[in-house]
């Protein structure tokens, strides 16, 4: 006797036959309930998006819709987490909530993290209202200094956010992020920070990823609070991704509001007794190519070795074919990658009220230097697998040959026949869903 059970594999769903004998602990997406949406019937299914969208800022938890905050002729700032499923629908439906508002401008800042088949989708898809933006962390002088941190060390974001009158920055519904040390992340942090600050929390990422009982996220979590803080954010938008990589929902409000509300949906609020880890954890990234990254091949690893038994094996599945990050090279020679060309009467200023500039610093990190999420994520996949955790077997199930996914030290699921095989032979399997927006255990 067998049962069956569904993994997604990109925008598909593969069954796999597993024998009665072993215990299935949880098909869930991410132990969360949904948050209650109207459906997306798929005759108008991109109308729904924008409209729930929309709805959303419109009537956000706290009540106090985006109309409340942004004035007619206001600079309007979106900064736009990478990484959303229809990133062009949801800027449709900001674009149809503040239309009565009329801002002067409406600028979108994404990072150059994105991977370049998002960036080139979002390029082809632009909202003919809004302007793009590509931030690089690595150019210094394409920040506005906020302020210094409790170490004294400088904080610097984005001069396209803050030199905006309002910002509202559009993120993932993950409640937290192993990449970014465990913290409540969002779309500002670390993502439109300057190299200083990734540099420091790259650190941090390392240690929390070598000795997991000692996580990042207190410091990680003040250095994003701050920044809200500065700017004065009081409005995020947070995106659900569905089954199949598909758009689940929106909802807005505060960072306290919806961090709340995620808690409260999440079936995984801390670590795991030994009785509830699996054997095998099965954690499938769900989704187009813009979802199958390596950033994401690494933050489900993570998650999936805090919900594995020693000697167990992590299993992630990426409909992908690649595990390097891709370049942007091609697609930021067709955009406007240089705020600087309407900030230069602001640098004299920008100088006075940054004690950290240096009149022989240059104006521009060496942006070669620096990894970029993507490139510190595969690195990080590798130090895992190999050095950190060797007591656990990772294995991946993509469209990688095999020869790259072991330059890893990654074993490899050359299909569904494959996988059932391996958990055939263990009594406990877990499998998660979405598993890119998972909430990792909390120790």
């Amino acid at each position: 006797m067998s049962q069956r059970i569904e993994v997604g594999f990109g925008t598909k769903t593969v069954a796999i036959d597993v024998d009665d004998s072993v215990t299935i602990i949880g098909q869930a997406s991410t132990g969360q309930s949904p948050v209650p949406q109207p459906t997306f019937p798929c005759d108008d299914a991109d109308d729904a998006i924008i409209d729930a969208v929309a709805d959303a800022l419109k009537h956000p938890l706290a009540g106090i819709g985006i109309e409340k905050y942004l004035m007619p002729g206001d600079r309007f700032a979106i900064a736009l987490e990478p990484g959303l499923p229809r990133p062009d629908l949801i800027l449709r439906g900001v674009e149809k909530a503040v239309e009565a508002c009329e801002p002067s401008e409406i600028r979108v800042v994404v990072s150059g993290w994105a991977e370049a088949i998002e960036l080139q989708r979002l390029h082809d898809d632009f909202p003919e209202s809004m302007e793009l933006s590509i931030h690089h962390l690595g150019h210094r002088n394409h920040c506005r200094y906020l302020g210094a941190d409790e170490e004294a060390e400088p904080i610097r974001l984005s001069s396209e956010l803050v030199d905006s009158d309002f910002v509202l920055p559009i993120g993932l519904m993950r409640l937290s992020d192993p990449i970014s040390g465990g913290a409540q992340s969002d779309a500002l942090y670390p993502a439109m920070t300057d190299d200083n600050q990734w540099k420091r929390l790259m650190k941090r990422v390392v240690k929390a990823t070598e000795s997991p009982d000692r996580p990042a996220v207190s410091w990680a979590n003040g250095k994003a609070q701050q920044i809200r803080w500065a700017l004065g954010i009081h409005l995020m938008l947070a995106v659900d991704i569905g089954p199949l990589g598909t758009f689940g929902g929106a909802i807005a409000g505060s960072h306290d509001q919806i961090i709340d509300t995620l808690r409260a949906r999440s079936a995984t609020p801390s670590a795991p007794d030994h009785d509830e880890l699996a054997d095998v954890t099965v954690l499938c990234i769900e989704g187009d190519a813009a979802q199958q990254s390596v950033t994401n091949v690494a933050r489900v690893a993570m998650i999936g070795r805090a919900l594995t038994n020693p000697g167990g094996a992590v299993v992630i599945i990426a409909d992908t074919d690649h595990l390097d990050p891709t370049s942007i090279a091609a697609f930021a020679s067709d955009t406007n990658t240089d705020p600087t060309e309407h900030e230069h009467e602001h640098e004299h200023e920008q100088h006075q009220h940054d004690p950290s500039h240096h009149e022989h610093e240059p104006a521009d990190s060496d942006n070669e230097s620096i990894a970029t999420q993507p490139q510190f994520a595969r690195e990080l996949l590798g130090d895992l697998v190999s050095n950190f955790d060797p007591s656990r077997r990772y294995l991946l199930w993509s469209n990688c040959k095999a020869e790259t996914i072991e330059s890893l030290g990654l074993g490899v699921i050359d299909g569904a026949n494959s996988l059932s095989k391996l958990i055939n032979q263990n009594p406990r399997c877990r499998i998660i869903r979405v598993a890119q927006i998972a909430t990792p255990p909390t120790h």
